[in-house]
């Protein structure tokens, strides 16, 4: 019984982690990626959301994919021009994200374009 006005000593155990654990993990999947025709022949211009996380890293570069073609654009935005795509070909794109744990796993298909 602890009288009023008197401290009372509890045993306390800490235990530190040191250094400091932290769980970092490759983006989540870009989504509400479009596809719009490109004004130059044989582009497109593709923009897209940024994932729901980042995975607790900066997300370094993004990275753009056509079907057919395997055609590629990189960036750091959300945005970018795919060139070299051929006229009249009807194309869908995918992005990823990438940071320095690793690539994402690839968004949804855009809506497909026909190459001007």
């Amino acid at each position: 019984m602890v009288s009023e006005g008197k401290w009372c000593q509890v045993p306390l155990t800490v235990t530190l982690l040191w250094p400091p654990t932290t769980t970092t993990t490759a983006p989540g999947k870009p989504t509400a990626v479009i596809a719009t025709v490109g004004s130059a022949s044989g582009t497109a211009v593709v923009v897209w959301t940024a994932p729901m996380s980042s995975g607790g890293k900066p997300i370094s570069v993004y990275t753009v994919t056509s079907s057919p073609g395997n055609i590629t654009a990189t960036t750091n935005g959300t945005f970018a021009t795919v060139s070299g795509l051929t006229t009249s070909t009807t194309y869908t794109f995918t992005v990823t994200a990438a940071n320095s744990v690793g690539t994402g796993s690839a968004s949804a298909a855009s809506n497909s374009i026909v190459a001007p």
